[in-house]
């Protein structure tokens, strides 16, 4: 086999082993919406849906801000953290080794002029941890991080009953 024949099949290969390794399927395990407002406003909304909802946000990490400190070009990314430990704490009670993955982030960032919001699926959690599958509290996780990224993308504003 002439040379250019051997290094084809030898970048095929190297093609092969890399879509079949578990990195590539690493975007199965997200849930991702499109948001129509600014990494900004859908911070803010996701914050005050957070509160709403009786969980406490932690922290929030600006990202592209830490980027632009060492002089690195970043589009706007930003990181929630917040506590659900009426949810989780059942969850680390099952494995200690999951408090890791906790508290609940949610990534916000903006990739070629799009807005997305998303979060890595709690089901990851059972086949990380010794977790079941079927506990309850994994689907009321799911449940709520579905309920906080739609509060944050829903262009709906909440509107207050004034009688006149």
């Amino acid at each position: 086999m002439p040379r250019s024949g051997l290094f084809f099949v030898a970048l095929m290969a190297l093609v092969a082993v890399f879509v079949a390794s578990p990195h590539s399927h690493a975007a199965d395990q997200w849930v991702v919406r499109q948001s129509a407002q600014s990494v900004e406003e859908t911070v803010d909304r996701l914050e005050d849906a957070i509160r709403r909802s009786g969980s406490e946000v932690l922290a929030v990490f600006d990202q592209q801000a830490a980027a632009r400190d060492v002089d690195f070009p970043m589009e706007a990314t930003t990181v929630v953290l917040f506590a659900q430990p009426r949810t989780v704490s059942p969850l680390i009670a099952a494995d200690r080794r999951a408090a890791i993955d906790m508290p609940q982030r949610i990534l916000v960032w903006e990739e070629g002029g799009v807005t997305y919001a998303g979060y890595v699926d709690p089901m990851t959690l059972t086949t990380r941890y010794d977790i079941e599958r079927n506990r309850p509290e994994i689907a009321s996780l799911r449940s709520a991080l579905d309920s906080l990224l739609e509060a944050a993308i829903n262009r709906q504003e909440q509107r207050s009953a004034v009688s006149h």
